[in-house]
């Protein structure tokens, strides 16, 4: 009989410890993450693609420090999975990504701060960090720097942040009454509406009205820069008209809802109407948008792309957001329509759902990330289910390394690959991102939601309106 207690407790833990499989396999991408760390005296920080063929040496590889691809980004993560589980040591690995940054900032005249490092595009070297970008540079920097000094309590984060905010003001240009930066593209990653929605939650953490007036003059430079037709607003990206999030409409039209004033928000329910105008039909009451709205440049493809980046995940953002500000019935029943357009691209009808890889910037968790914000504002059964049925083939395909489960990326072709592949560590195309969006699809089973924290261009990182 003791002997079967034995074996009904043992099973009663097993039970307990999987009853939450997102938190599980996040841990599990924490603990591969805090293995493969580098170490700088106190500080820690990866390698963009850590692992991959015996052929790469330390020398050729990347060491990013943005919010995209680099240290920010991963330390956002493991300060989220220390919130969700309570664990110090994810704690102290976040607090060791903000000793690296602050080691490796580089001192203006002025006491302003910047960094500098690279990362990989396309196979070729870029530099990344030295702009004033959320995802690309010292905006994103700065956020994760002020979070982590609300968790430690070290003065030093909060100095360091305000630095790097420091030179995003310093680097403004005035042009249109307003102001821009000048190696940037209007946009949400590296652009003046990512930076300004870095500016307003620096405001919200601050109370510091420098940071709100310089979200202004970004958001009035916006709309000198719009193409007005009728009752519509738009912007174009590189020559072309992009509805999606990361460089186009839907993501300039966020920032503007997220503003205080009137006039911009005017603007973007303009500029929202124009996504809708532009989606196309998908699946049972869903629609997409393409890569390119209307007709595409010269030689090249118009296609679909479910993600954040360029495709519905991104543009229900846009949606979600003026019905949390406004209550406006229309924009949720708009949001649920690009979710059921996301449902259907995904095919989650078959056996396997489709994506184009497991990130959070173009890929599948990144789908997940979308139906945890639809199932919170609508309140149906169907994103929450959808959230987890992508979540789990995500996870069914992370590779055993170390110990853990991580994303491993490799070319099916190429054997020497199959046999070391690398690991992505970063928020938006790598394993940092995939934890962050199991943290939140956790939170969103739990009843945990606002546990998560969440940048500036996620509709419930907004306050909603009073």
């Amino acid at each position: 009989m003791r002997h079967l207690r034995f074996a009904a407790l043992l099973l009663a833990l097993a039970a307990t410890a999987s009853a939450d499989p997102y938190l599980d396999a996040a841990r599990d991408i924490g603990e591969y993450l805090l293995q493969s760390a580098r170490h700088d005296g106190d500080g820690i920080f990866w390698a963009q693609y850590e692992g991959g063929p015996p052929t790469l040496k330390d020398e050729d590889r990347q060491f990013p420090v943005s919010m995209y691809s680099g240290a920010a980004g991963t330390g956002l993560f493991l300060l989220n999975l220390h919130r969700m589980t309570g664990e110090q040591k994810y704690l102290d690995a976040a607090r060791a990504v903000g000793l690296r940054l602050e080691k490796i900032a580089q001192k203006l005249p002025t006491g302003a701060v910047k960094w500098e490092g690279t990362s990989e595009r396309k196979g070729k070297s870029i530099p990344e960090g030295y702009g004033p970008g959320l995802y690309t540079g010292s905006a994103g920097i700065g956020l994760f720097l002020m979070h982590l000094h609300d968790a430690t309590k070290d003065a030093r984060f909060r100095t360091l942040a305000i630095a790097a905010f420091a030179r995003v003001l310093e680097d403004a240009e005035a042009e249109h009454g307003g102001h821009h930066w000048v190696y940037s593209f209007q946009d949400i990653i590296g652009g003046e509406a990512g930076i300004g929605l870095a500016l307003l939650e620096m405001h919200r953490m601050t109370k510091d009205a420098r940071y709100l007036e310089a979200a202004r003059k970004a958001a009035t430079w916006l709309l000198a820069k719009a193409t007005r037709e009728k009752k519509d607003v738009f912007w174009t990206t590189f020559g072309s008209k992009d509805a999606g999030f990361s460089h186009g409409v839907s993501g300039i039209a966020f920032f503007l809802t997220a503003m205080p004033d009137k006039e911009y928000r005017e603007a973007a329910r303009a500029a929202a109407h124009w996504v809708e105008s532009v989606a196309e039909p998908a699946g049972k009451d869903g629609v997409l948008w393409k890569y390119y709205a209307g007709d595409p440049p010269e030689g090249k493809p118009n296609w679909v792309m479910n993600s954040w980046c360029h495709g519905a995940p991104g543009v229900v953002r846009l949606f979600l957001a003026a019905h949390r500000r406004s209550g406006d019935a229309a924009a949720l029943a708009a949001a649920v329509k690009g979710g059921r357009g996301i449902a259907s691209e995904c095919r989650l009808g078959e056996d396997k759902p489709f994506f184009y890889n497991p990130t959070l910037c173009c890929g599948g968790i990144g789908c997940t990330d979308a139906f945890v914000d639809l199932h919170r504002a609508s309140g149906r059964a169907e994103f929450l289910g959808h959230a987890k049925t992508i979540a789990d083939a995500v996870i069914a395909s992370l590779r055993s390394e170390k110990g853990f489960r991580a994303y491993a990326s490799y070319d099916e072709a190429d054997e020497a690959e199959k046999k070391h592949p690398y690991y992505e560590t970063g928020l938006m195309l790598g394993n940092a991102g995939i934890g962050q969006a199991l943290l939140r699809l956790s939170a969103e089973v739990s009843g945990k939601g606002d546990r998560v924290i969440q940048l500036p261009d996620q509709p419930f990182a907004l306050p909603a309106e009073k």
